[in-house]
């Protein structure tokens, strides 16, 4: 059946096979991400004034960086850019958290925003967070519409 308040094409779930995690697809996977984050902390280091603002964005995103990573580890094979069901993923970080990723990834984002403190960085933030609310709703109709039950409980025990 279909989730609450879904349009009827809306709640389709796609539901593929999960692939094989290995340590190379992992490292393939998240290599862009990486990558980005440290270019943009590379041009903080060869930019640094000092400021309190630069120190606070980049210990931000230097914290919120491993526990994305872990995140997406505890992901495996579930990832995908667009929503899927794979498996109601539960362990690791995603038993306290239900889109831990983008928790880690939101606060990343805002610490390199705050280092480089610009006020149009900061309005950027507006579009990057209604699209991972977005993402993480779409999700959810999803998730819901596979599990069922089982991720209605879920939600119960974690936050966002």
């Amino acid at each position: 059946g279909r989730a609450l308040g879904c349009a009827q094409d809306e709640c389709a779930v796609p539901y593929m096979p999960a692939k094989k995690m290995t340590h190379q697809t992992f490292l393939r996977d998240v290599y862009l991400d990486i990558s980005l984050v440290l270019l943009v902390l590379i041009y903080i280091a060869f930019t640094w004034q000092g400021t309190l603002s630069e120190t606070i964005g980049v210990l931000i995103t230097l914290t919120a960086l491993p526990f994305w990573i872990w995140a997406r580890k505890d992901l495996g094979t579930s990832f995908s850019v667009l929503p899927e069901a794979h498996q109601l993923v539960t362990h690791g970080l995603y038993t306290k958290i239900q889109n831990p990723m983008y928790c880690f990834g939101i606060l990343a984002i805002l610490g390199l925003i705050i280092a480089m403190n610009h006020t149009l960085l900061y309005l950027l933030l507006i579009p990057i967070l209604t699209l991972q609310f977005l993402r993480a709703k779409k999700e959810r109709v999803v998730l819901m519409n596979r599990f069922g039950q089982e991720y209605l409980d879920y939600q119960k025990k974690t936050w966002f």
